[in-house]
């Protein structure tokens, strides 16, 4: 993803997961919040218990690439984290890119 679409500061992180409310299937968690700057941005988080670091990246990877090919499908009056769940490296990246698409058209 470019640079200026990325979230990746902790603090930012630390806000969305205080201060809003996400939407969620048995793979994701999608928090949402007014947007700050003038593009539509979007952070990917994924926790320890998932598995070693090229696992965590391998889905990381997988997602943007998710992000990029869909990214006008956001709605674009807000900005995203994506907190992927330990279930995911259950299915395959049509299978990701699915339950990620129904997520995104939950928001609006």
């Amino acid at each position: 993803m470019k640079e200026e679409i990325r979230i990746k500061s902790k603090l930012e992180f630390d806000d969305f997961f205080r201060n809003s409310n996400g939407i969620s299937n048995n793979y994701f968690v999608l928090y949402k919040e007014d947007k700050k700057l003038e593009n539509v941005r979007v952070g990917i988080a994924i926790g320890n218990k998932f598995g070693k670091a090229y696992k965590r990246n391998l889905y990381k990877r997988r997602l943007r690439n998710i992000i990029r090919n869909n990214y006008n499908k956001f709605n674009q009056n807000y900005d995203y984290v994506l907190l992927i769940r330990k279930s995911c490296d259950t299915i395959d990246y049509r299978e990701m890119e699915e339950y990620f698409l129904n997520l995104i058209k939950k928001v609006k």
